[in-house]
């Protein structure tokens, strides 16, 4: 994990930080996020992140876009840390939300965005604050339309 972000329902951060890894970025991860050797050299390491994680998610619903892959990462990246694994109230995920209503194919996060009809964020995609406002998107468009 080399980046994290929360956000509350109104948007607010609660929390957006690169995550110093404790091993190489894949070459087709940075191809993805585009996030740098140097950007995360400064970054909090995972321990630091993870006490701030938990004090902000527990008991709490977090919603992701693919939330069985996030939750997995976070569970590894803690375990790679020594860390205990994340509490959480429950996981839901816009991914599997919108399958239905995207003939049973998994959507990616835009596509998702426009099942709903939310508009895309200002941002850099596959980043983890741009990523996480579009979910709160999608959960406040479904929420709108009576679908949650």
């Amino acid at each position: 994990m080399v980046e994290l972000a929360l956000l509350d329902a109104r948007g607010a951060v609660l929390l957006d930080t690169l995550v110093r890894p404790s091993c190489a970025v894949a070459e087709g991860a940075r191809s993805v996020h585009g996030i740098t050797d140097a950007e995360l050299a400064g970054a909090p390491a995972w321990a630091e992140v993870d006490a701030q994680l938990r004090q902000l998610t527990a008991g709490r619903l977090l919603v992701s876009h693919n939330a069985g892959f996030d939750a997995r990462l976070v569970d590894q990246t803690s375990d790679a840390h020594g860390c205990a694994p994340l509490v959480a109230a429950e996981w839901a995920c816009t991914m599997e939300l919108l399958t239905g209503a995207n003939g049973g194919r998994w959507p990616d996060l835009g596509l998702a965005l426009s099942i709903v009809g939310a508009a895309p964020p200002e941002g850099a995609a596959h980043r983890a604050r741009y990523d996480a406002e579009c979910c709160r998107r999608i959960v406040l468009a479904l929420a709108a339309a009576g679908t949650t």
